[in-house]
């Protein structure tokens, strides 16, 4: 028996609620189902050892999704969890390490951190807009619009958040008309209607280096260890969390002095599992952080009397 007939019988003994009827042999799309993706693959070479056949299996799987004409969110909770089960029941019965390492989390942060960015200006951005600048569907960027929307209350993603550094992102997401409902027919209302944030962008999106970073966290820290500055702390969190577990090991490796170390130990202990990160608009941060504003107002007055 070939390796593809050895995999074909090997899903459909571990198929539940018609799995392998509804994923292996789905040559009316573009990429193919999961038979098509493995069938992608070198078989000839393989071998058909346990750990072969399950490596081959996980990756079929996964590309399948990679490709499959759905939204990210959908595929992230809806058909990964279905996906991980069945994979799961494949590792048992071939008595292998179940694992998930390799699989696709199927939502493009940076595609996310692009978007928030371009809803920044105050006109607003339309659908259409954003799909044609970042090269995805306007399908997709309505998912991930819902999903970073901090109001989206009647979405059914709505508890779903975008994680970056590990924590959730959200921000205040308006919309508008310029035109008049009443001048608009219910078919193009959806395309007319503009986009944006009145939430400040972290600086962070801006993707510096660890360099350029490690110096911004000194600076923070600097700051807040000699004023016990609020908003230093909340920079500095925002910040760090955002982080690779590399860029901090290097930032903890070149940026140790005593204040750094304290500025990290506060952030560490501080933040809780349920923290979200979410972007405040400049009277937000004005009137939260108001003797901090305050004290910044007046050495931006002191030094313009000294010019």
């Amino acid at each position: 028996m070939d390796i593809l007939s050895v995999i074909k019988e090997l899903l459909k003994q571990t198929s539940v609620e018609n799995e392998f009827d509804k994923y292996w042999n789905l040559s009316n799309l573009q990429y193919g189902g999961i038979k098509q993706h493995i069938e992608r693959e070198n078989l000839e070479n393989e071998k058909h050892d346990s750990i072969s056949l399950y490596r081959l299996i996980s990756e079929g799987m996964n590309s399948f999704l990679r490709s499959y004409p759905t939204s990210p969110l959908y595929k992230a909770h809806k058909m990964k969890p279905v996906f991980l089960q069945w994979n799961k029941r494949i590792a048992d019965k071939l008595d292998v390490k179940y694992t998930t390492e390799d699989w696709d989390n199927y939502i493009d942060k940076n595609i996310i951190i692009e978007i928030v960015k371009l809803l920044q200006t105050r006109k607003g951005i339309r659908v259409s807009e954003l799909a044609d600048k970042l090269g995805v569907s306007e399908k997709t960027i309505r998912s991930y619009l819902r999903l970073i929307d901090s109001q989206g209350t009647k979405s059914k993603y709505s508890k779903q958040h975008v994680s970056v550094g590990g924590y959730p992102l959200t921000v205040n997401l308006k919309s508008q008309f310029k035109k008049k409902k009443s001048e608009l027919s219910n078919d193009i209302r959806a395309s007319e209607k503009y986009y944006n944030t009145p939430n400040t962008v972290h600086p962070l999106v801006l993707f510096p280096n660890v360099v350029q970073t490690g110096t911004l966290i000194e600076s923070l820290a600097n700051q807040y260890c000699e004023t016990n500055s609020e908003i230093a702390l909340s920079m500095g969190i925002d910040i760090w969390f955002q982080l690779t577990d590399y860029c901090k090991q290097r930032i903890r490796l070149y940026y140790y002095s005593d204040n750094v170390k304290e500025f990290i130990r506060v952030i560490e202990s501080d933040v809780t599992d349920d923290y979200i990160l979410t972007y405040l608009t400049e009277q937000e941060q004005f009137e939260k952080y108001m003797n901090d504003s305050e004290r910044l107002v007046s050495v931006a007055k002191r030094n313009r009397e000294k010019l």
